[in-house]
C-alpha cells in the first residue's frame, strides 16, 4: 500500500509538469470539444491514486465570446466522468465569458481524477466556443501555460 512505502494519505507521490509557450489556442464558433493539443502525461506508482490535473495561463476574451473548457483521460472526457451529461451545449467543467468588454485575467482550470490506474495516463485540454468573439488561453505568441499533473497518495 502507499502507507506501506512511506506516503502518508495526501502526499504528493510524483509531479510531471508540461510548459508552454507561443502558439495561442482559439477556439472556434463551432460549440463542438476540440482538442488544444496540450497535454501532460503521468504513470501513477499506485491504483488509488488521485490525480489532480491542472491547466494555468492568462487568458484573453473579446466581449460576447463565451466557452467552456474540459480535460480528456486519453480518450474520457471528465466532465462526463463528474456525472454530467456532455450533450447539451453549455456545458463544461470550466466556462469563460464575457459579456460587455475585451478582457485578460489569469484563468486556471483544475480538476481531481480517480483513474483507477497504474498506466500512462495522457491528460490534454479540451475547448469549445459557443458564441462569436475570440477566446485565446493563452492570448499571444510569448504567452505561457502550465499543464500539471500531481499522484495523490490516498
Amino acid at each position: 500500500t502507499t502507507k506501506d512505502l512511506g506516503f502518508a494519505a495526501g502526499a504528493v507521490v510524483q509531479t510531471q509538469i508540461s510548459r508552454y509557450s507561443g502558439n495561442s489556442i482559439n477556439f472556434g464558433a463551432s460549440g463542438v470539444y476540440a482538442t488544444s493539443n496540450r497535454s501532460v502525461t503521468i504513470t501513477p506508482k499506485f491504483s488509488n491514486s488521485v490525480i489532480l490535473i491542472r491547466y494555468s495561463a492568462t487568458a484573453y476574451v473579446e466581449s460576447g465570446a463565451q466557452a467552456y473548457f474540459t480535460f480528456y483521460r486519453n480518450s474520457t472526457n471528465l466532465y462526463n466522468q463528474s456525472g454530467y451529461s456532455t450533450n447539451a451545449t453549455y456545458q463544461g467543467l470550466s466556462q469563460i465569458y464575457s459579456a460587455t468588454g475585451t478582457a485578460f485575467f489569469p484563468c486556471t482550470l483544475e480538476y481531481a481524477d480517480t483513474p483507477n490506474s497504474t498506466s500512462a495516463l495522457t491528460y490534454t485540454l479540451y475547448g469549445k466556443s459557443v458564441s462569436a468573439g475570440a477566446i485565446s488561453w493563452p492570448p499571444g505568441s510569448i504567452d505561457a501555460a502550465t499543464f500539471t499533473a500531481m499522484e495523490i497518495a490516498q
